[in-house]
């Protein structure tokens, strides 16, 4: 499930999809987004430190400190009309 909620989001969100400058920076943030939240999602050790609020990357708060749950769906955010430099956030359980 977070596989393919990733590739669906990667793909929609790939600059090379998106024409003009400022829709090409917009989808490039979001893309890192989405790459970053597969990377914790994936792994187990940040998945762990999201979850309790910890630091997750260098220089980055942890995720525990303004969460939106999204049960079902963690790359619910990451949608074509909402998007806009919002974090990643999803729950757990």
């Amino acid at each position: 499930e977070i596989k393919k909620a990733y590739r669906e989001a990667a793909l929609l969100w790939h600059p090379d999809k998106h024409k003009g400058e400022e829709e090409k920076e917009k989808a490039e943030k979001q893309f890192q987004l989405v790459a970053e939240a597969y990377e914790v999602l994936s792994d187990d050790e940040k998945r762990r430190k999201y979850d309790h609020g910890e630091e997750v990357f260098p220089n980055q708060g942890g995720g525990g400190q303004q969460q939106h749950h999204h049960a079902g769906n963690p790359f619910a955010n990451f949608h074509r009309q909402g998007g806009g430099g919002q974090q990643f956030h999803f729950r757990f359980g």
